[in-house]
């Protein structure tokens, strides 16, 4: 019996120890250092993020930039993308209705790249006038005031500025431009490419370069942008002073209005989203469902 319950308390007395020792361990990882709650440096990192922002809005800074013409708009549309000058400057040129259209929808244009044989034969490319000045005459065989024309192109190639002039005809045949430039007295060094020989040069006069009416004049100057254009008649005294105009510092094109943008550090302009996404239906409204009658 003493043996039992010796036991016994040996058995309370372990008992009593493995709490204790709970209770003592329990305590020591009470005293170990405590996490810290998730989120307790937030307050810093935002004052980091808003310290970024400030910085990157510092950054972006405005930017005179001139205005970019888009040549799909009406004439009047692109006219009012130029300033008070160039607004001047073209009308003062084009008093009259359809050349001042036309000059709208193709000063300051790329002259699309064109390719031809002349009537000798030579292969003739607007890669061969890269970095240079020269002047596109539109023309046709049959026409009168073209053949009016005739000598001051003429007097145009000989000129102290040997400013190259390409004559293109679009609509002809080899044969009756051959008979037209005699009859005018074309040098035969001078380049005629027809279009009956180079189906190209009909569809870069009437669809790439919309030429409704003959002579049409375009001056292309060392950029390769068309810089001046004139259609019907004209003399030397007028083709000097539009030389001037088309090959000068000063360029039609150049006058377009200027506007302020945002740029980054790097210079380049910072898109603007805009307030409302035009292309969602959010603005579809839809009627109201009427209760069916019973």
């Amino acid at each position: 019996m003493k043996q039992n319950k010796r036991t016994k308390q040996t058995k309370k007395w372990a008992v009593a120890g493995l709490l204790g020792a709970v209770m003592i361990t329990g305590v020591a990882c009470s005293n170990e250092p405590k996490e810290q709650a998730p989120g307790a440096d937030e307050p810093v990192q935002i004052a980091k993020t808003d310290e970024k922002k400030e910085v990157e809005k510092e950054e972006v800074q405005l930017k005179e930039v001139s205005v970019e013409v888009d040549y799909s708009k009406s004439a009047q549309e692109i006219l009012t993308a130029y300033s008070e000058e160039g607004m001047s400057r073209f009308k003062l040129s084009y008093p009259d209705t359809y050349s001042m259209e036309y000059a709208l929808k193709t000063i300051g244009r790329e002259m699309p790249k064109f390719e031809g044989k002349d009537l000798n034969g030579k292969t003739i490319t607007s890669d061969d006038y890269k970095n240079k000045s020269y002047i596109v005459n539109i023309s046709k065989s049959t026409c009168e005031v073209c053949q009016e024309l005739a000598p001051v192109i003429q007097t145009l190639e000989k000129g102290e500025d040997k400013i190259p002039v390409i004559n293109l005809y679009p609509i002809d045949k080899s044969e009756d431009v051959k008979a037209h430039r005699e009859k005018t007295k074309w040098s035969k060094d001078s380049i005629a490419i027809v279009g009956d020989k180079n189906k190209s040069i009909e569809n870069l006069a009437i669809k790439e370069l919309a030429v409704a009416t003959v002579p049409t004049l375009l001056f292309v100057d060392k950029s390769g942008k068309i810089s001046y254009i004139n259609i019907g008649l004209t003399d030397d005294v007028l083709l000097s002073d539009m030389k001037e105009k088309a090959f000068g510092e000063e360029k039609l094109y150049d006058f377009v209005r200027k506007e302020m943008v945002k740029v980054d550090k790097d210079g380049n302009v910072v898109k603007q989203e805009p307030l409302i996404d035009e292309s969602k239906d959010d603005k579809k409204v839809t009627k109201p469902v009427e209760p069916k009658k019973e």
